[in-house]
C-alpha cells in the first residue's frame, strides 16, 4: 500500500513539474508583440490620468485654492474631492465650492459660500466623514473677521455663516483643524492693541462653538498660529515678540482644547524665528522653523516624545552650505 501511494504521489509531482515547463515554454512562444501589450498595473493606473479639469471656468480671477478629499469606503469606492478658492466674478473676492463624487473625474455645480458684500479671502477648508468644514477671511463688518460654514451632506448643501471673531478688532491669519466632531480654530487678533492668538472650539461637528480663549495673552505681538490635533491633545504653536525679537511659542492641551498648559519658547535665542510648523504621531510632537541665530536663515527643528510636556535640544537641520 505504502509503495502505490509513493508511486502516485512520484506520479502527481511530475504533473505538476510537467505543467509549468508546459507554461513557461507557451508564454516564451508568444509574440513578443503579444507581450509587450500586456498593460502593467502601472500602466493601467497611469491610462486612467485625466486632463487637467479648469474648476472655476469663468472670466474673474480666481486664486488661492485649497483642496480636501473624503475617502470612499474602499479601495475600488469613488472619493469625493472638495475643492474652495477666493474668486471675483461678483466684483469682490467670494468664496467658491465645488465638489466631485467620482474622484475628481466630474465635478458638480459651484457654490458661493460667503456671498456678501464684503471682500472674502483665504478659505481652509477641512473634511471628516460627510462634514464639510471652510473658513475664511472675511471684511463684511469693516474690519477682518473670522467666517465658518459646514455642509453636513458631503457638500451637497452648506448651514447659514458664523462670524467665529466676531468683534471691533482686526482677525486674520488663521488655521483649522478636526478630530472626529471636534473643530478647533485659531487667530490673529488685534482686540488687546496687540497681535494675540485666539482660540474657538466647536464638540458637536460646528454646529455650536464655545467662548474665545487668548492662548498667547502677552505684551508681544502673536500671529501666524498652527494648531494640530492628536487624540485628546491639542497643539499649538505661534510667531511671538515677547521678548523683543521674533521666537517660537509652543502651548499644549491634554482635554481637547478644553483648559491649556502655560507656554513654552521653543526657539529662546538670540536671532528672529519665524514661519513654524508642527507635526505629531502618537506620543511624539515635532515643531521646524526658520532661525537668524547665526546670522543668516537656518532650519531649526525641536521634538516632544511625551505628548508636548517637555522638548529636546533644538537642532539645525539646515544651514546655507547645504543639510547637516
Amino acid at each position: 500500500m505504502f509503495k502505490v501511494l509513493n508511486i502516485a504521489s512520484h506520479v502527481i509531482s511530475n504533473q505538476k513539474c510537467m505543467l509549468a515547463f508546459l507554461s513557461i515554454m507557451f508564454i516564451m512562444l508568444l509574440p513578443s508583440t503579444f507581450l509587450h501589450n500586456i498593460p502593467s498595473k502601472v500602466e493601467a493606473q497611469t491610462s486612467q490620468l485625466s486632463k487637467p479639469v479648469n474648476v472655476s471656468n469663468n472670466t474673474a480671477n480666481s486664486y488661492s485654492p485649497e483642496l480636501a478629499v473624503s475617502e470612499g469606503e474602499n479601495l475600488v469606492g469613488n472619493d469625493s474631492v472638495h475643492v474652495v478658492w477666493t474668486d471675483n466674478s461678483t466684483g469682490k473676492g467670494d468664496i467658491y465650492f465645488k465638489r466631485s463624487a467620482d474622484n475628481g473625474t466630474s465635478f458638480g455645480s459651484t457654490q458661493n459660500l460667503s456671498n456678501n458684500p464684503g471682500n472674502s479671502t483665504a478659505a481652509q477648508i477641512a473634511v471628516y466623514q460627510d462634514n464639510v468644514y471652510v473658513v475664511w477671511e472675511d471684511a463684511t463688518t469693516g474690519n477682518g473677521d473670522i467666517y465658518f460654514k459646514k455642509s453636513m451632506d458631503n457638500g451637497t448643501s452648506f448651514n447659514n455663516i458664523e462670524n467665529l471673531s466676531n468683534n471691533t478688532s482686526f482677525s486674520d491669519s488663521f488655521h483649522m483643524a478636526i478630530s472626529g466632531s471636534n473643530v478647533y480654530v485659531v487667530w490673529t487678533d488685534n482686540a488687546t492693541g496687540n497681535g494675540d492668538i485666539y482660540f474657538k472650539k466647536s464638540m458637536d461637528n460646528g454646529t455650536s462653538f464655545g467662548n474665545i480663549e487668548n492662548l498667547s495673552n502677552d505684551n508681544g505681538k502673536s500671529y501666524g498660529a498652527h494648531i494640530i490635533v492628536s487624540g485628546n491633545n491639542v497643539y499649538v504653536v505661534w510667531n511671538d515678540g515677547s521678548t523683543g525679537k521674533g521666537d517660537i511659542y509652543f502651548k499644549r492641551s491634554a482635554d481637547n482644547g478644553t483648559s491649556f498648559s502655560s507656554t513654552q519658547n521653543l526657539s529662546n535665542n538670540p536671532g528672529n524665528s519665524t514661519a513654524a510648523q508642527i507635526a505629531s504621531y502618537q506620543d511624539n510632537v515635532y515643531v521646524v522653523w526658520e532661525d537668524a541665530t547665526t546670522g543668516n536663515g537656518d532650519i531649526y527643528f525641536k521634538a516632544s516624545l511625551d505628548n508636548g510636556t517637555k522638548f529636546s535640544g533644538q537642532k539645525v537641520l539646515a544651514k546655507n552650505n547645504g543639510f547637516i
